[in-house]
């Protein structure tokens, strides 16, 4: 009987300590919960890089039966979702998205108490603005990573931490800017118009502390024309019954500063017939590597002046100085030659 007895006190006694049991019923208080992230809140109130978050939940007397959160990322509805039963503790990452994250979260006790929803917000920025060098000039010419002017750069460059068009990011905080050697201030419009061969710098920072890379743009101002002069012929007088070659030389000066120019791009030979004022372009001369500039052409008998035009990277523009050609024109001779025709055409 007494061996009885004492099997019935302990089954009493486990019942009281079980979850759902008499004790557990008295319970009327709400489990609580607490959350903490892996690091201080920065200065600046943004994050920039993934951020650990661990929940954290307490109760006295019936114990913790279920622990429901979600965090959404930015403004996307995906994000982190789950129940924990019977765990006190729960840890999870936010890294994907970019903006203001919210973690909403509630425990129940195995009595029934539920606790009030918790909001919680933190804000999270790892990505670098993005920043872009827009100039101006009324003379431009562009080649790949040149960009040539005769005149003057306005200088403009943009700052943008939000490529999306939504307010996610933390925005552009600290905007630099430097031309050549200069030391980086602080973005404003500027311009300038030294001749010479010229880099503009950028970077950003925004307001989370995210630094971006340096952008470099080449910018030059070329306004000195090319050297020109003819070399063939010279003025004189030519019977022939062949294609004249023309042939006359360009080169680009030095600029201000002793740099490269933009280099002679482009040629060409104006032959003008001075009986008639008709003024012909040869076409595109050819360049053949050691600033000399040729091309051949067949011409009637009459009185030319030709000069030699080219222009430069930045359509600097110059000619030469005219040469007189007076051109006998005498057709190929015949297989069997008479002496007297060919002297005929010769001393015409």
């Amino acid at each position: 009987m007494r061996g009885s007895k004492t099997w019935m006190l302990i089954v009493l006694i486990g019942a009281m300590l079980l979850p759902g049991s008499a004790s557990a019923a008295k319970d009327t208080m709400p489990p609580r919960t607490t959350i903490t992230l892996d690091r201080p809140v920065p200065s600046s109130g943004w994050y920039t890089a993934p951020v650990r978050v661990t929940l954290t939940v307490t109760d006295d007397r019936s114990g913790v039966r279920k622990l429901w959160y979600e965090a959404t990322e930015g403004n996307r509805s995906a994000g982190v979702y789950g129940e924990a039963r019977r765990r006190r503790r729960v840890s999870f990452t936010v890294y994907r998205h970019q903006g203001v994250h919210t973690i909403r979260y509630a425990a129940v006790d195995f009595a029934g108490n539920r606790e009030r929803t918790r909001v919680f917000r933190f804000k999270l920025d790892s990505h670098p603005p993005s920043v872009q060098i827009a100039p101006t000039s009324d003379t431009i010419t562009a080649e790949v990573g040149q960009a040539w002017s005769r005149t003057t750069w306005n200088v403009y460059a943009s700052c943008d931490d939000d490529a999306s068009g939504v307010s996610l990011a933390s925005g552009c905080g600290r905007h630099w800017i430097a031309l050549d050697d200069e030391p980086f201030r602080a973005f404003t419009p500027f311009s300038f118009s030294s001749e010479g061969r010229h880099v503009v710098r950028t970077r950003a920072t925004d307001v989370a502390g995210n630094r971006t890379i340096i952008v470099t743009k080449n910018l030059h101002i070329d306004r000195t024309p090319p050297t020109v002069e003819m070399v063939r012929p010279a003025s004189e007088r030519i019977v022939t019954s062949s294609p004249i070659r023309l042939e006359a030389r360009a080169d680009d000066p030095l600029l201000a500063d002793g740099t490269t120019g933009s280099a002679v791009r482009h040629g060409f030979f104006v032959i003008r017939d001075q009986a008639t004022g008709y003024q012909q372009a040869s076409g595109f001369a050819e360049p053949t590597g050691d600033g000399t500039w040729t091309t051949e052409v067949l011409l009637p008998s009459g009185s030319y002046e030709i000069r030699f035009t080219a222009w430069d990277g930045a359509r600097n523009l110059a000619s030469s100085a005219p040469v007189a050609l007076e051109v006998v024109y005498c057709p190929a001779a015949p297989e069997l030659p008479e002496p007297d025709d060919l002297l005929t055409c010769t001393l015409r």
